[in-house]
């Protein structure tokens, strides 16, 4: 089955934060704490990825272990206490007013920056998914001769 132009540039955002959160050949899982192997590390949503406005978001996405991110659907109660336990309360604060506004939310659209404003209007073209996917991919390839 044909990927889409969307779904490449998802798996290649994903696999590039979870390299981007590890030290070396190792990362924490955002959730539960544990280190894993990178090659074991999912790169977990905590807004899911069905919100086309925070998939490709990187505050939204970051290493988990498989366990947290498949089999405990994201582990999301964990995974906020670690976002505000890694980045502090306003980050996540200013993560869940993106993710309110693009339900409708006109209270958290009104809190946003003008660059977060432009996240939660602008919408992505299969174009714009396509060259993602091929920047994405460049990144990681680059990340990965850093580590070897």
């Amino acid at each position: 089955m044909k990927q889409s132009s969307r779904q490449k540039a998802l798996s290649a955002f994903q696999r590039l934060r979870v390299f981007q959160e590890a030290n070396g050949e190792y990362v924490r899982c955002i959730s539960c704490n544990k280190i894993i192997h990178v090659s074991e590390a999912d790169g977990g949503h905590f807004e899911n990825r069905r919100n086309r406005v925070t998939e490709l978001l990187p505050e939204n996405v970051h290493a988990q272990c498989r366990n947290c991110n498949r089999f405990h659907e994201g582990n999301v109660i964990a995974y906020r206490a670690g976002i505000a336990h890694k980045y502090g309360v306003p980050y996540l604060e200013r993560l869940e007013n993106i993710i309110l506004a693009s339900k409708g939310n006109i209270e958290a659209f009104d809190k946003l920056e003008s660059k977060d404003k432009l996240i939660v209007a602008k919408r992505k073209t299969n174009q714009e998914y396509e060259e993602l996917a091929k920047y994405y991919r460049a990144e990681l390839r680059r990340i990965k001769r850093e580590i070897n």
